[in-house]
């Protein structure tokens, strides 16, 4: 099943942050006998996957392969605690039970554990072992994503794609930033060309920035200078600045379009413009587009 090939690619990615190092299965299993929770996750993986450790082939016996993963998450390994909820949220290995799914997946994300608090947020999304609570799914996917977890901020982003729609530009922009910034940079670009199609002026100049840096989007140098020379037309400083230094590069860079013939072309001029507002380098042209970042 789809689900549980997913499974099993998040239980190895999170056995590997943990630092299990392969070994032959008796060193391993001696070890997770010896009380060492992450051993007892890594076997527990290996029992239900039936993968191989230093070569050696391991058999399947996902009934073993439970008990493991069910003595680490009561000693308190959280990562085996949402590997455990998501088994029986799943019901391939081990009978359906969605109360203990819901009640081992809430405790690895109260401890902190982002790819938990994703699950736990689909369950809340979706209303599965638990009544439906959007509230609920958005505060579990904003913390899994600003754990770090990516994917979270692709479902933190649909689950508000109606509400993100009413927003004004000045408000798409700051929340364009905050996914830009955070890892789920193509749902910031969306949010970006929303604000961009009002007429903002920063958001066309973040829109040149993700397409100099290929963020959210694939590089493509003709729609940066786009977005950065319509930027600065509409005044954007930091755009232009950029556009600035670029004629100081590249004197010709504005000809050949048409729709600019009419722009001064002039580095002292945007320059100046840029300079008028504040903006005297690269570090605050890029600090005013992106505030805070990180």
């Amino acid at each position: 099943m789809r689900a549980f090939s997913a499974l099993l690619t998040a239980l190895f990615a999170a056995l590997l942050s943990l630092g299990v190092e392969a070994q032959n299965l008796d060193s391993l299993r001696r070890q997770a006998e010896e009380g060492d929770l992450a051993s007892m996750n890594y076997l527990g993986y290996l029992l239900i996957s039936g993968g191989e450790t230093e070569g050696e082939a391991v058999e399947r016996d996902p009934a073993e392969g439970l008990l493991w993963l069910i003595r680490a998450a009561s000693e308190g390994d959280v990562k085996a605690a949402s590997n455990l909820g998501w088994l029986y949220v799943e019901g391939s290995l081990v009978e359906q039970d969605l109360d203990a799914g819901v009640r081992w997946l809430s405790k690895a994300a109260d401890a902190g554990l982002p790819v938990a608090q994703s699950l736990l947020g689909d369950l809340y999304r979706d209303g599965t072992g638990v009544a439906p609570d959007s509230l609920m799914a958005d505060s579990l996917y904003s913390r899994a994503f600003e754990g770090g977890l990516a994917d979270a901020g692709y479902k933190l982003y649909d689950l508000n794609s109606p509400r993100l729609a009413a927003l004004t530009p000045e408000e798409l922009v700051e929340q364009g930033r905050y996914f830009y910034l955070r890892g789920a940079p193509s749902e910031g670009v969306k949010l970006f060309y929303m604000a961009a199609d009002q007429g903002s002026a920063e958001a066309m100049a973040l829109l040149g920035d993700a397409y100099t840096r290929a963020l959210g989007v694939p590089y493509d140098h003709s729609l940066s200078l786009k977005y950065y020379v319509e930027a600065a037309r509409a005044g954007n400083p930091s755009a232009q600045f950029v556009v600035g230094e670029l004629l100081e590069i590249f004197p010709d860079s504005l000809k050949g379009h048409p729709e600019w013939d009419s722009l001064p072309d002039s580095p002292a001029f945007w320059l100046e413009k840029a300079a008028e507002a504040g903006v005297f380098d690269a570090a605050e042209a890029y600090s005013r587009l992106l505030p805070n970042s990180f």
